[in-house]
């Protein structure tokens, strides 16, 4: 068994949050950086408030998990090419389900997601 001693968990998805898919866009775009998506070379741009928020929730204390559904590795690579990789944070793959007896909207609070300042240069 594994013990949690936060009281707090804030959980934060990787794609179109911490970092946000620009490989429709051309020319790249210059924020972009370039990944490694399982052998494919891809580009996005870092989500800046995004990451302050994720900063900022380790450097309270809290249980900080960092997901994807596109894998743990997945995980590992963003917060390497963005320099967090020292973040005391828990990488994992995004959870497909729950079980529990209460809507997730009962307990999990409220969503928190900012526009992207960056992005709203690239929008249509």
């Amino acid at each position: 068994m594994r013990e949690v001693t936060s009281d707090t968990t804030f959980c934060i998805d990787v794609d179109e949050t911490l970092i946000m898919w620009v490989d429709d866009i051309k020319p790249t775009p210059k924020e972009a950086v370039e990944f490694n998506f399982y052998g494919q070379k891809i580009y996005a741009i870092p989500h800046e408030d995004h990451i302050r928020l994720m900063k900022a929730s380790v450097a309270r204390g809290r249980n900080t998990i960092v997901w994807s559904g596109n894998g743990k590795d997945w995980v590992k690579e963003v917060l390497t090419k963005l320099d967090l990789a020292n973040l005391d944070v828990l990488v994992m793959t995004k959870p497909v389900g729950y079980l529990d007896d209460s809507p997730a909207q009962n307990w999990m609070g409220q969503k928190v997601y900012l526009t992207s300042k960056i992005m709203k240069k690239y929008e249509g």
